[in-house]
């Protein structure tokens, strides 16, 4: 074989090997991101759901939203909250119970900000809380018979991303 001819063939084969290994390196790249970011949102996840669940401020206003004779607890300084001639006398125990209320609606949007990528995030999420907390958040109660004027006038004015996301859901 004349050596033009081996120089060639080698060439080809090197280039083929070249080609072959930067596809096999850009899909290994790939996976890896991909696995990279599903691992950083359930961690993320793991993080919201623990605080969710142990929080002792998060413990009472899910009971708030979850029993209507807990609810009255904030209710009222919601109402209080509502009309703009009282709502300047907050006692500080009542900004308190606005304070946690804000504290439960924070983490709602960062669990709507989460936006899962993945079916089963989606999924995973519906199942273990949050459309349930997502309806009481907004505002409806625990049997869905009514709304909560006051809660559902705090969410839209303060927190209109979970008005919206709730909107978009329906």
């Amino acid at each position: 074989m004349n050596p033009d001819a081996i120089i060639a063939i080698s060439q080809l084969a090197v280039t083929t090997l070249v080609g072959i290994v930067g596809a096999v390196l850009s899909w290994a790249v790939y996976r890896l991101s991909t696995q990279q970011r599903d691992d950083s949102w359930l961690q993320l996840f793991g993080s919201i759901h623990d605080e969710f669940w142990n929080d002792e401020d998060l413990k009472e206003v899910r009971a708030w939203l979850a029993c209507d004779a807990a609810y009255g607890d904030v209710g009222h300084v919601l109402h209080k909250r509502r009309d703009p001639e009282r709502a300047s006398s907050l006692t500080s125990d009542e900004y308190a119970k606005i304070e946690k209320l804000d504290k439960f609606l924070n983490l709602m949007t960062r669990i709507v900000s989460l936006d899962p990528q993945i079916e089963q995030q989606r999924e995973l999420l519906r199942v273990l809380f949050f459309t349930y907390w997502l309806r009481l958040a907004i505002g409806m109660t625990p049997d869905d018979a009514n709304v909560r004027e006051d809660l559902h006038w705090y969410v839209r004015k303060f927190y209109p991303t979970i008005s919206d996301y709730h909107a978009k859901l329906a």
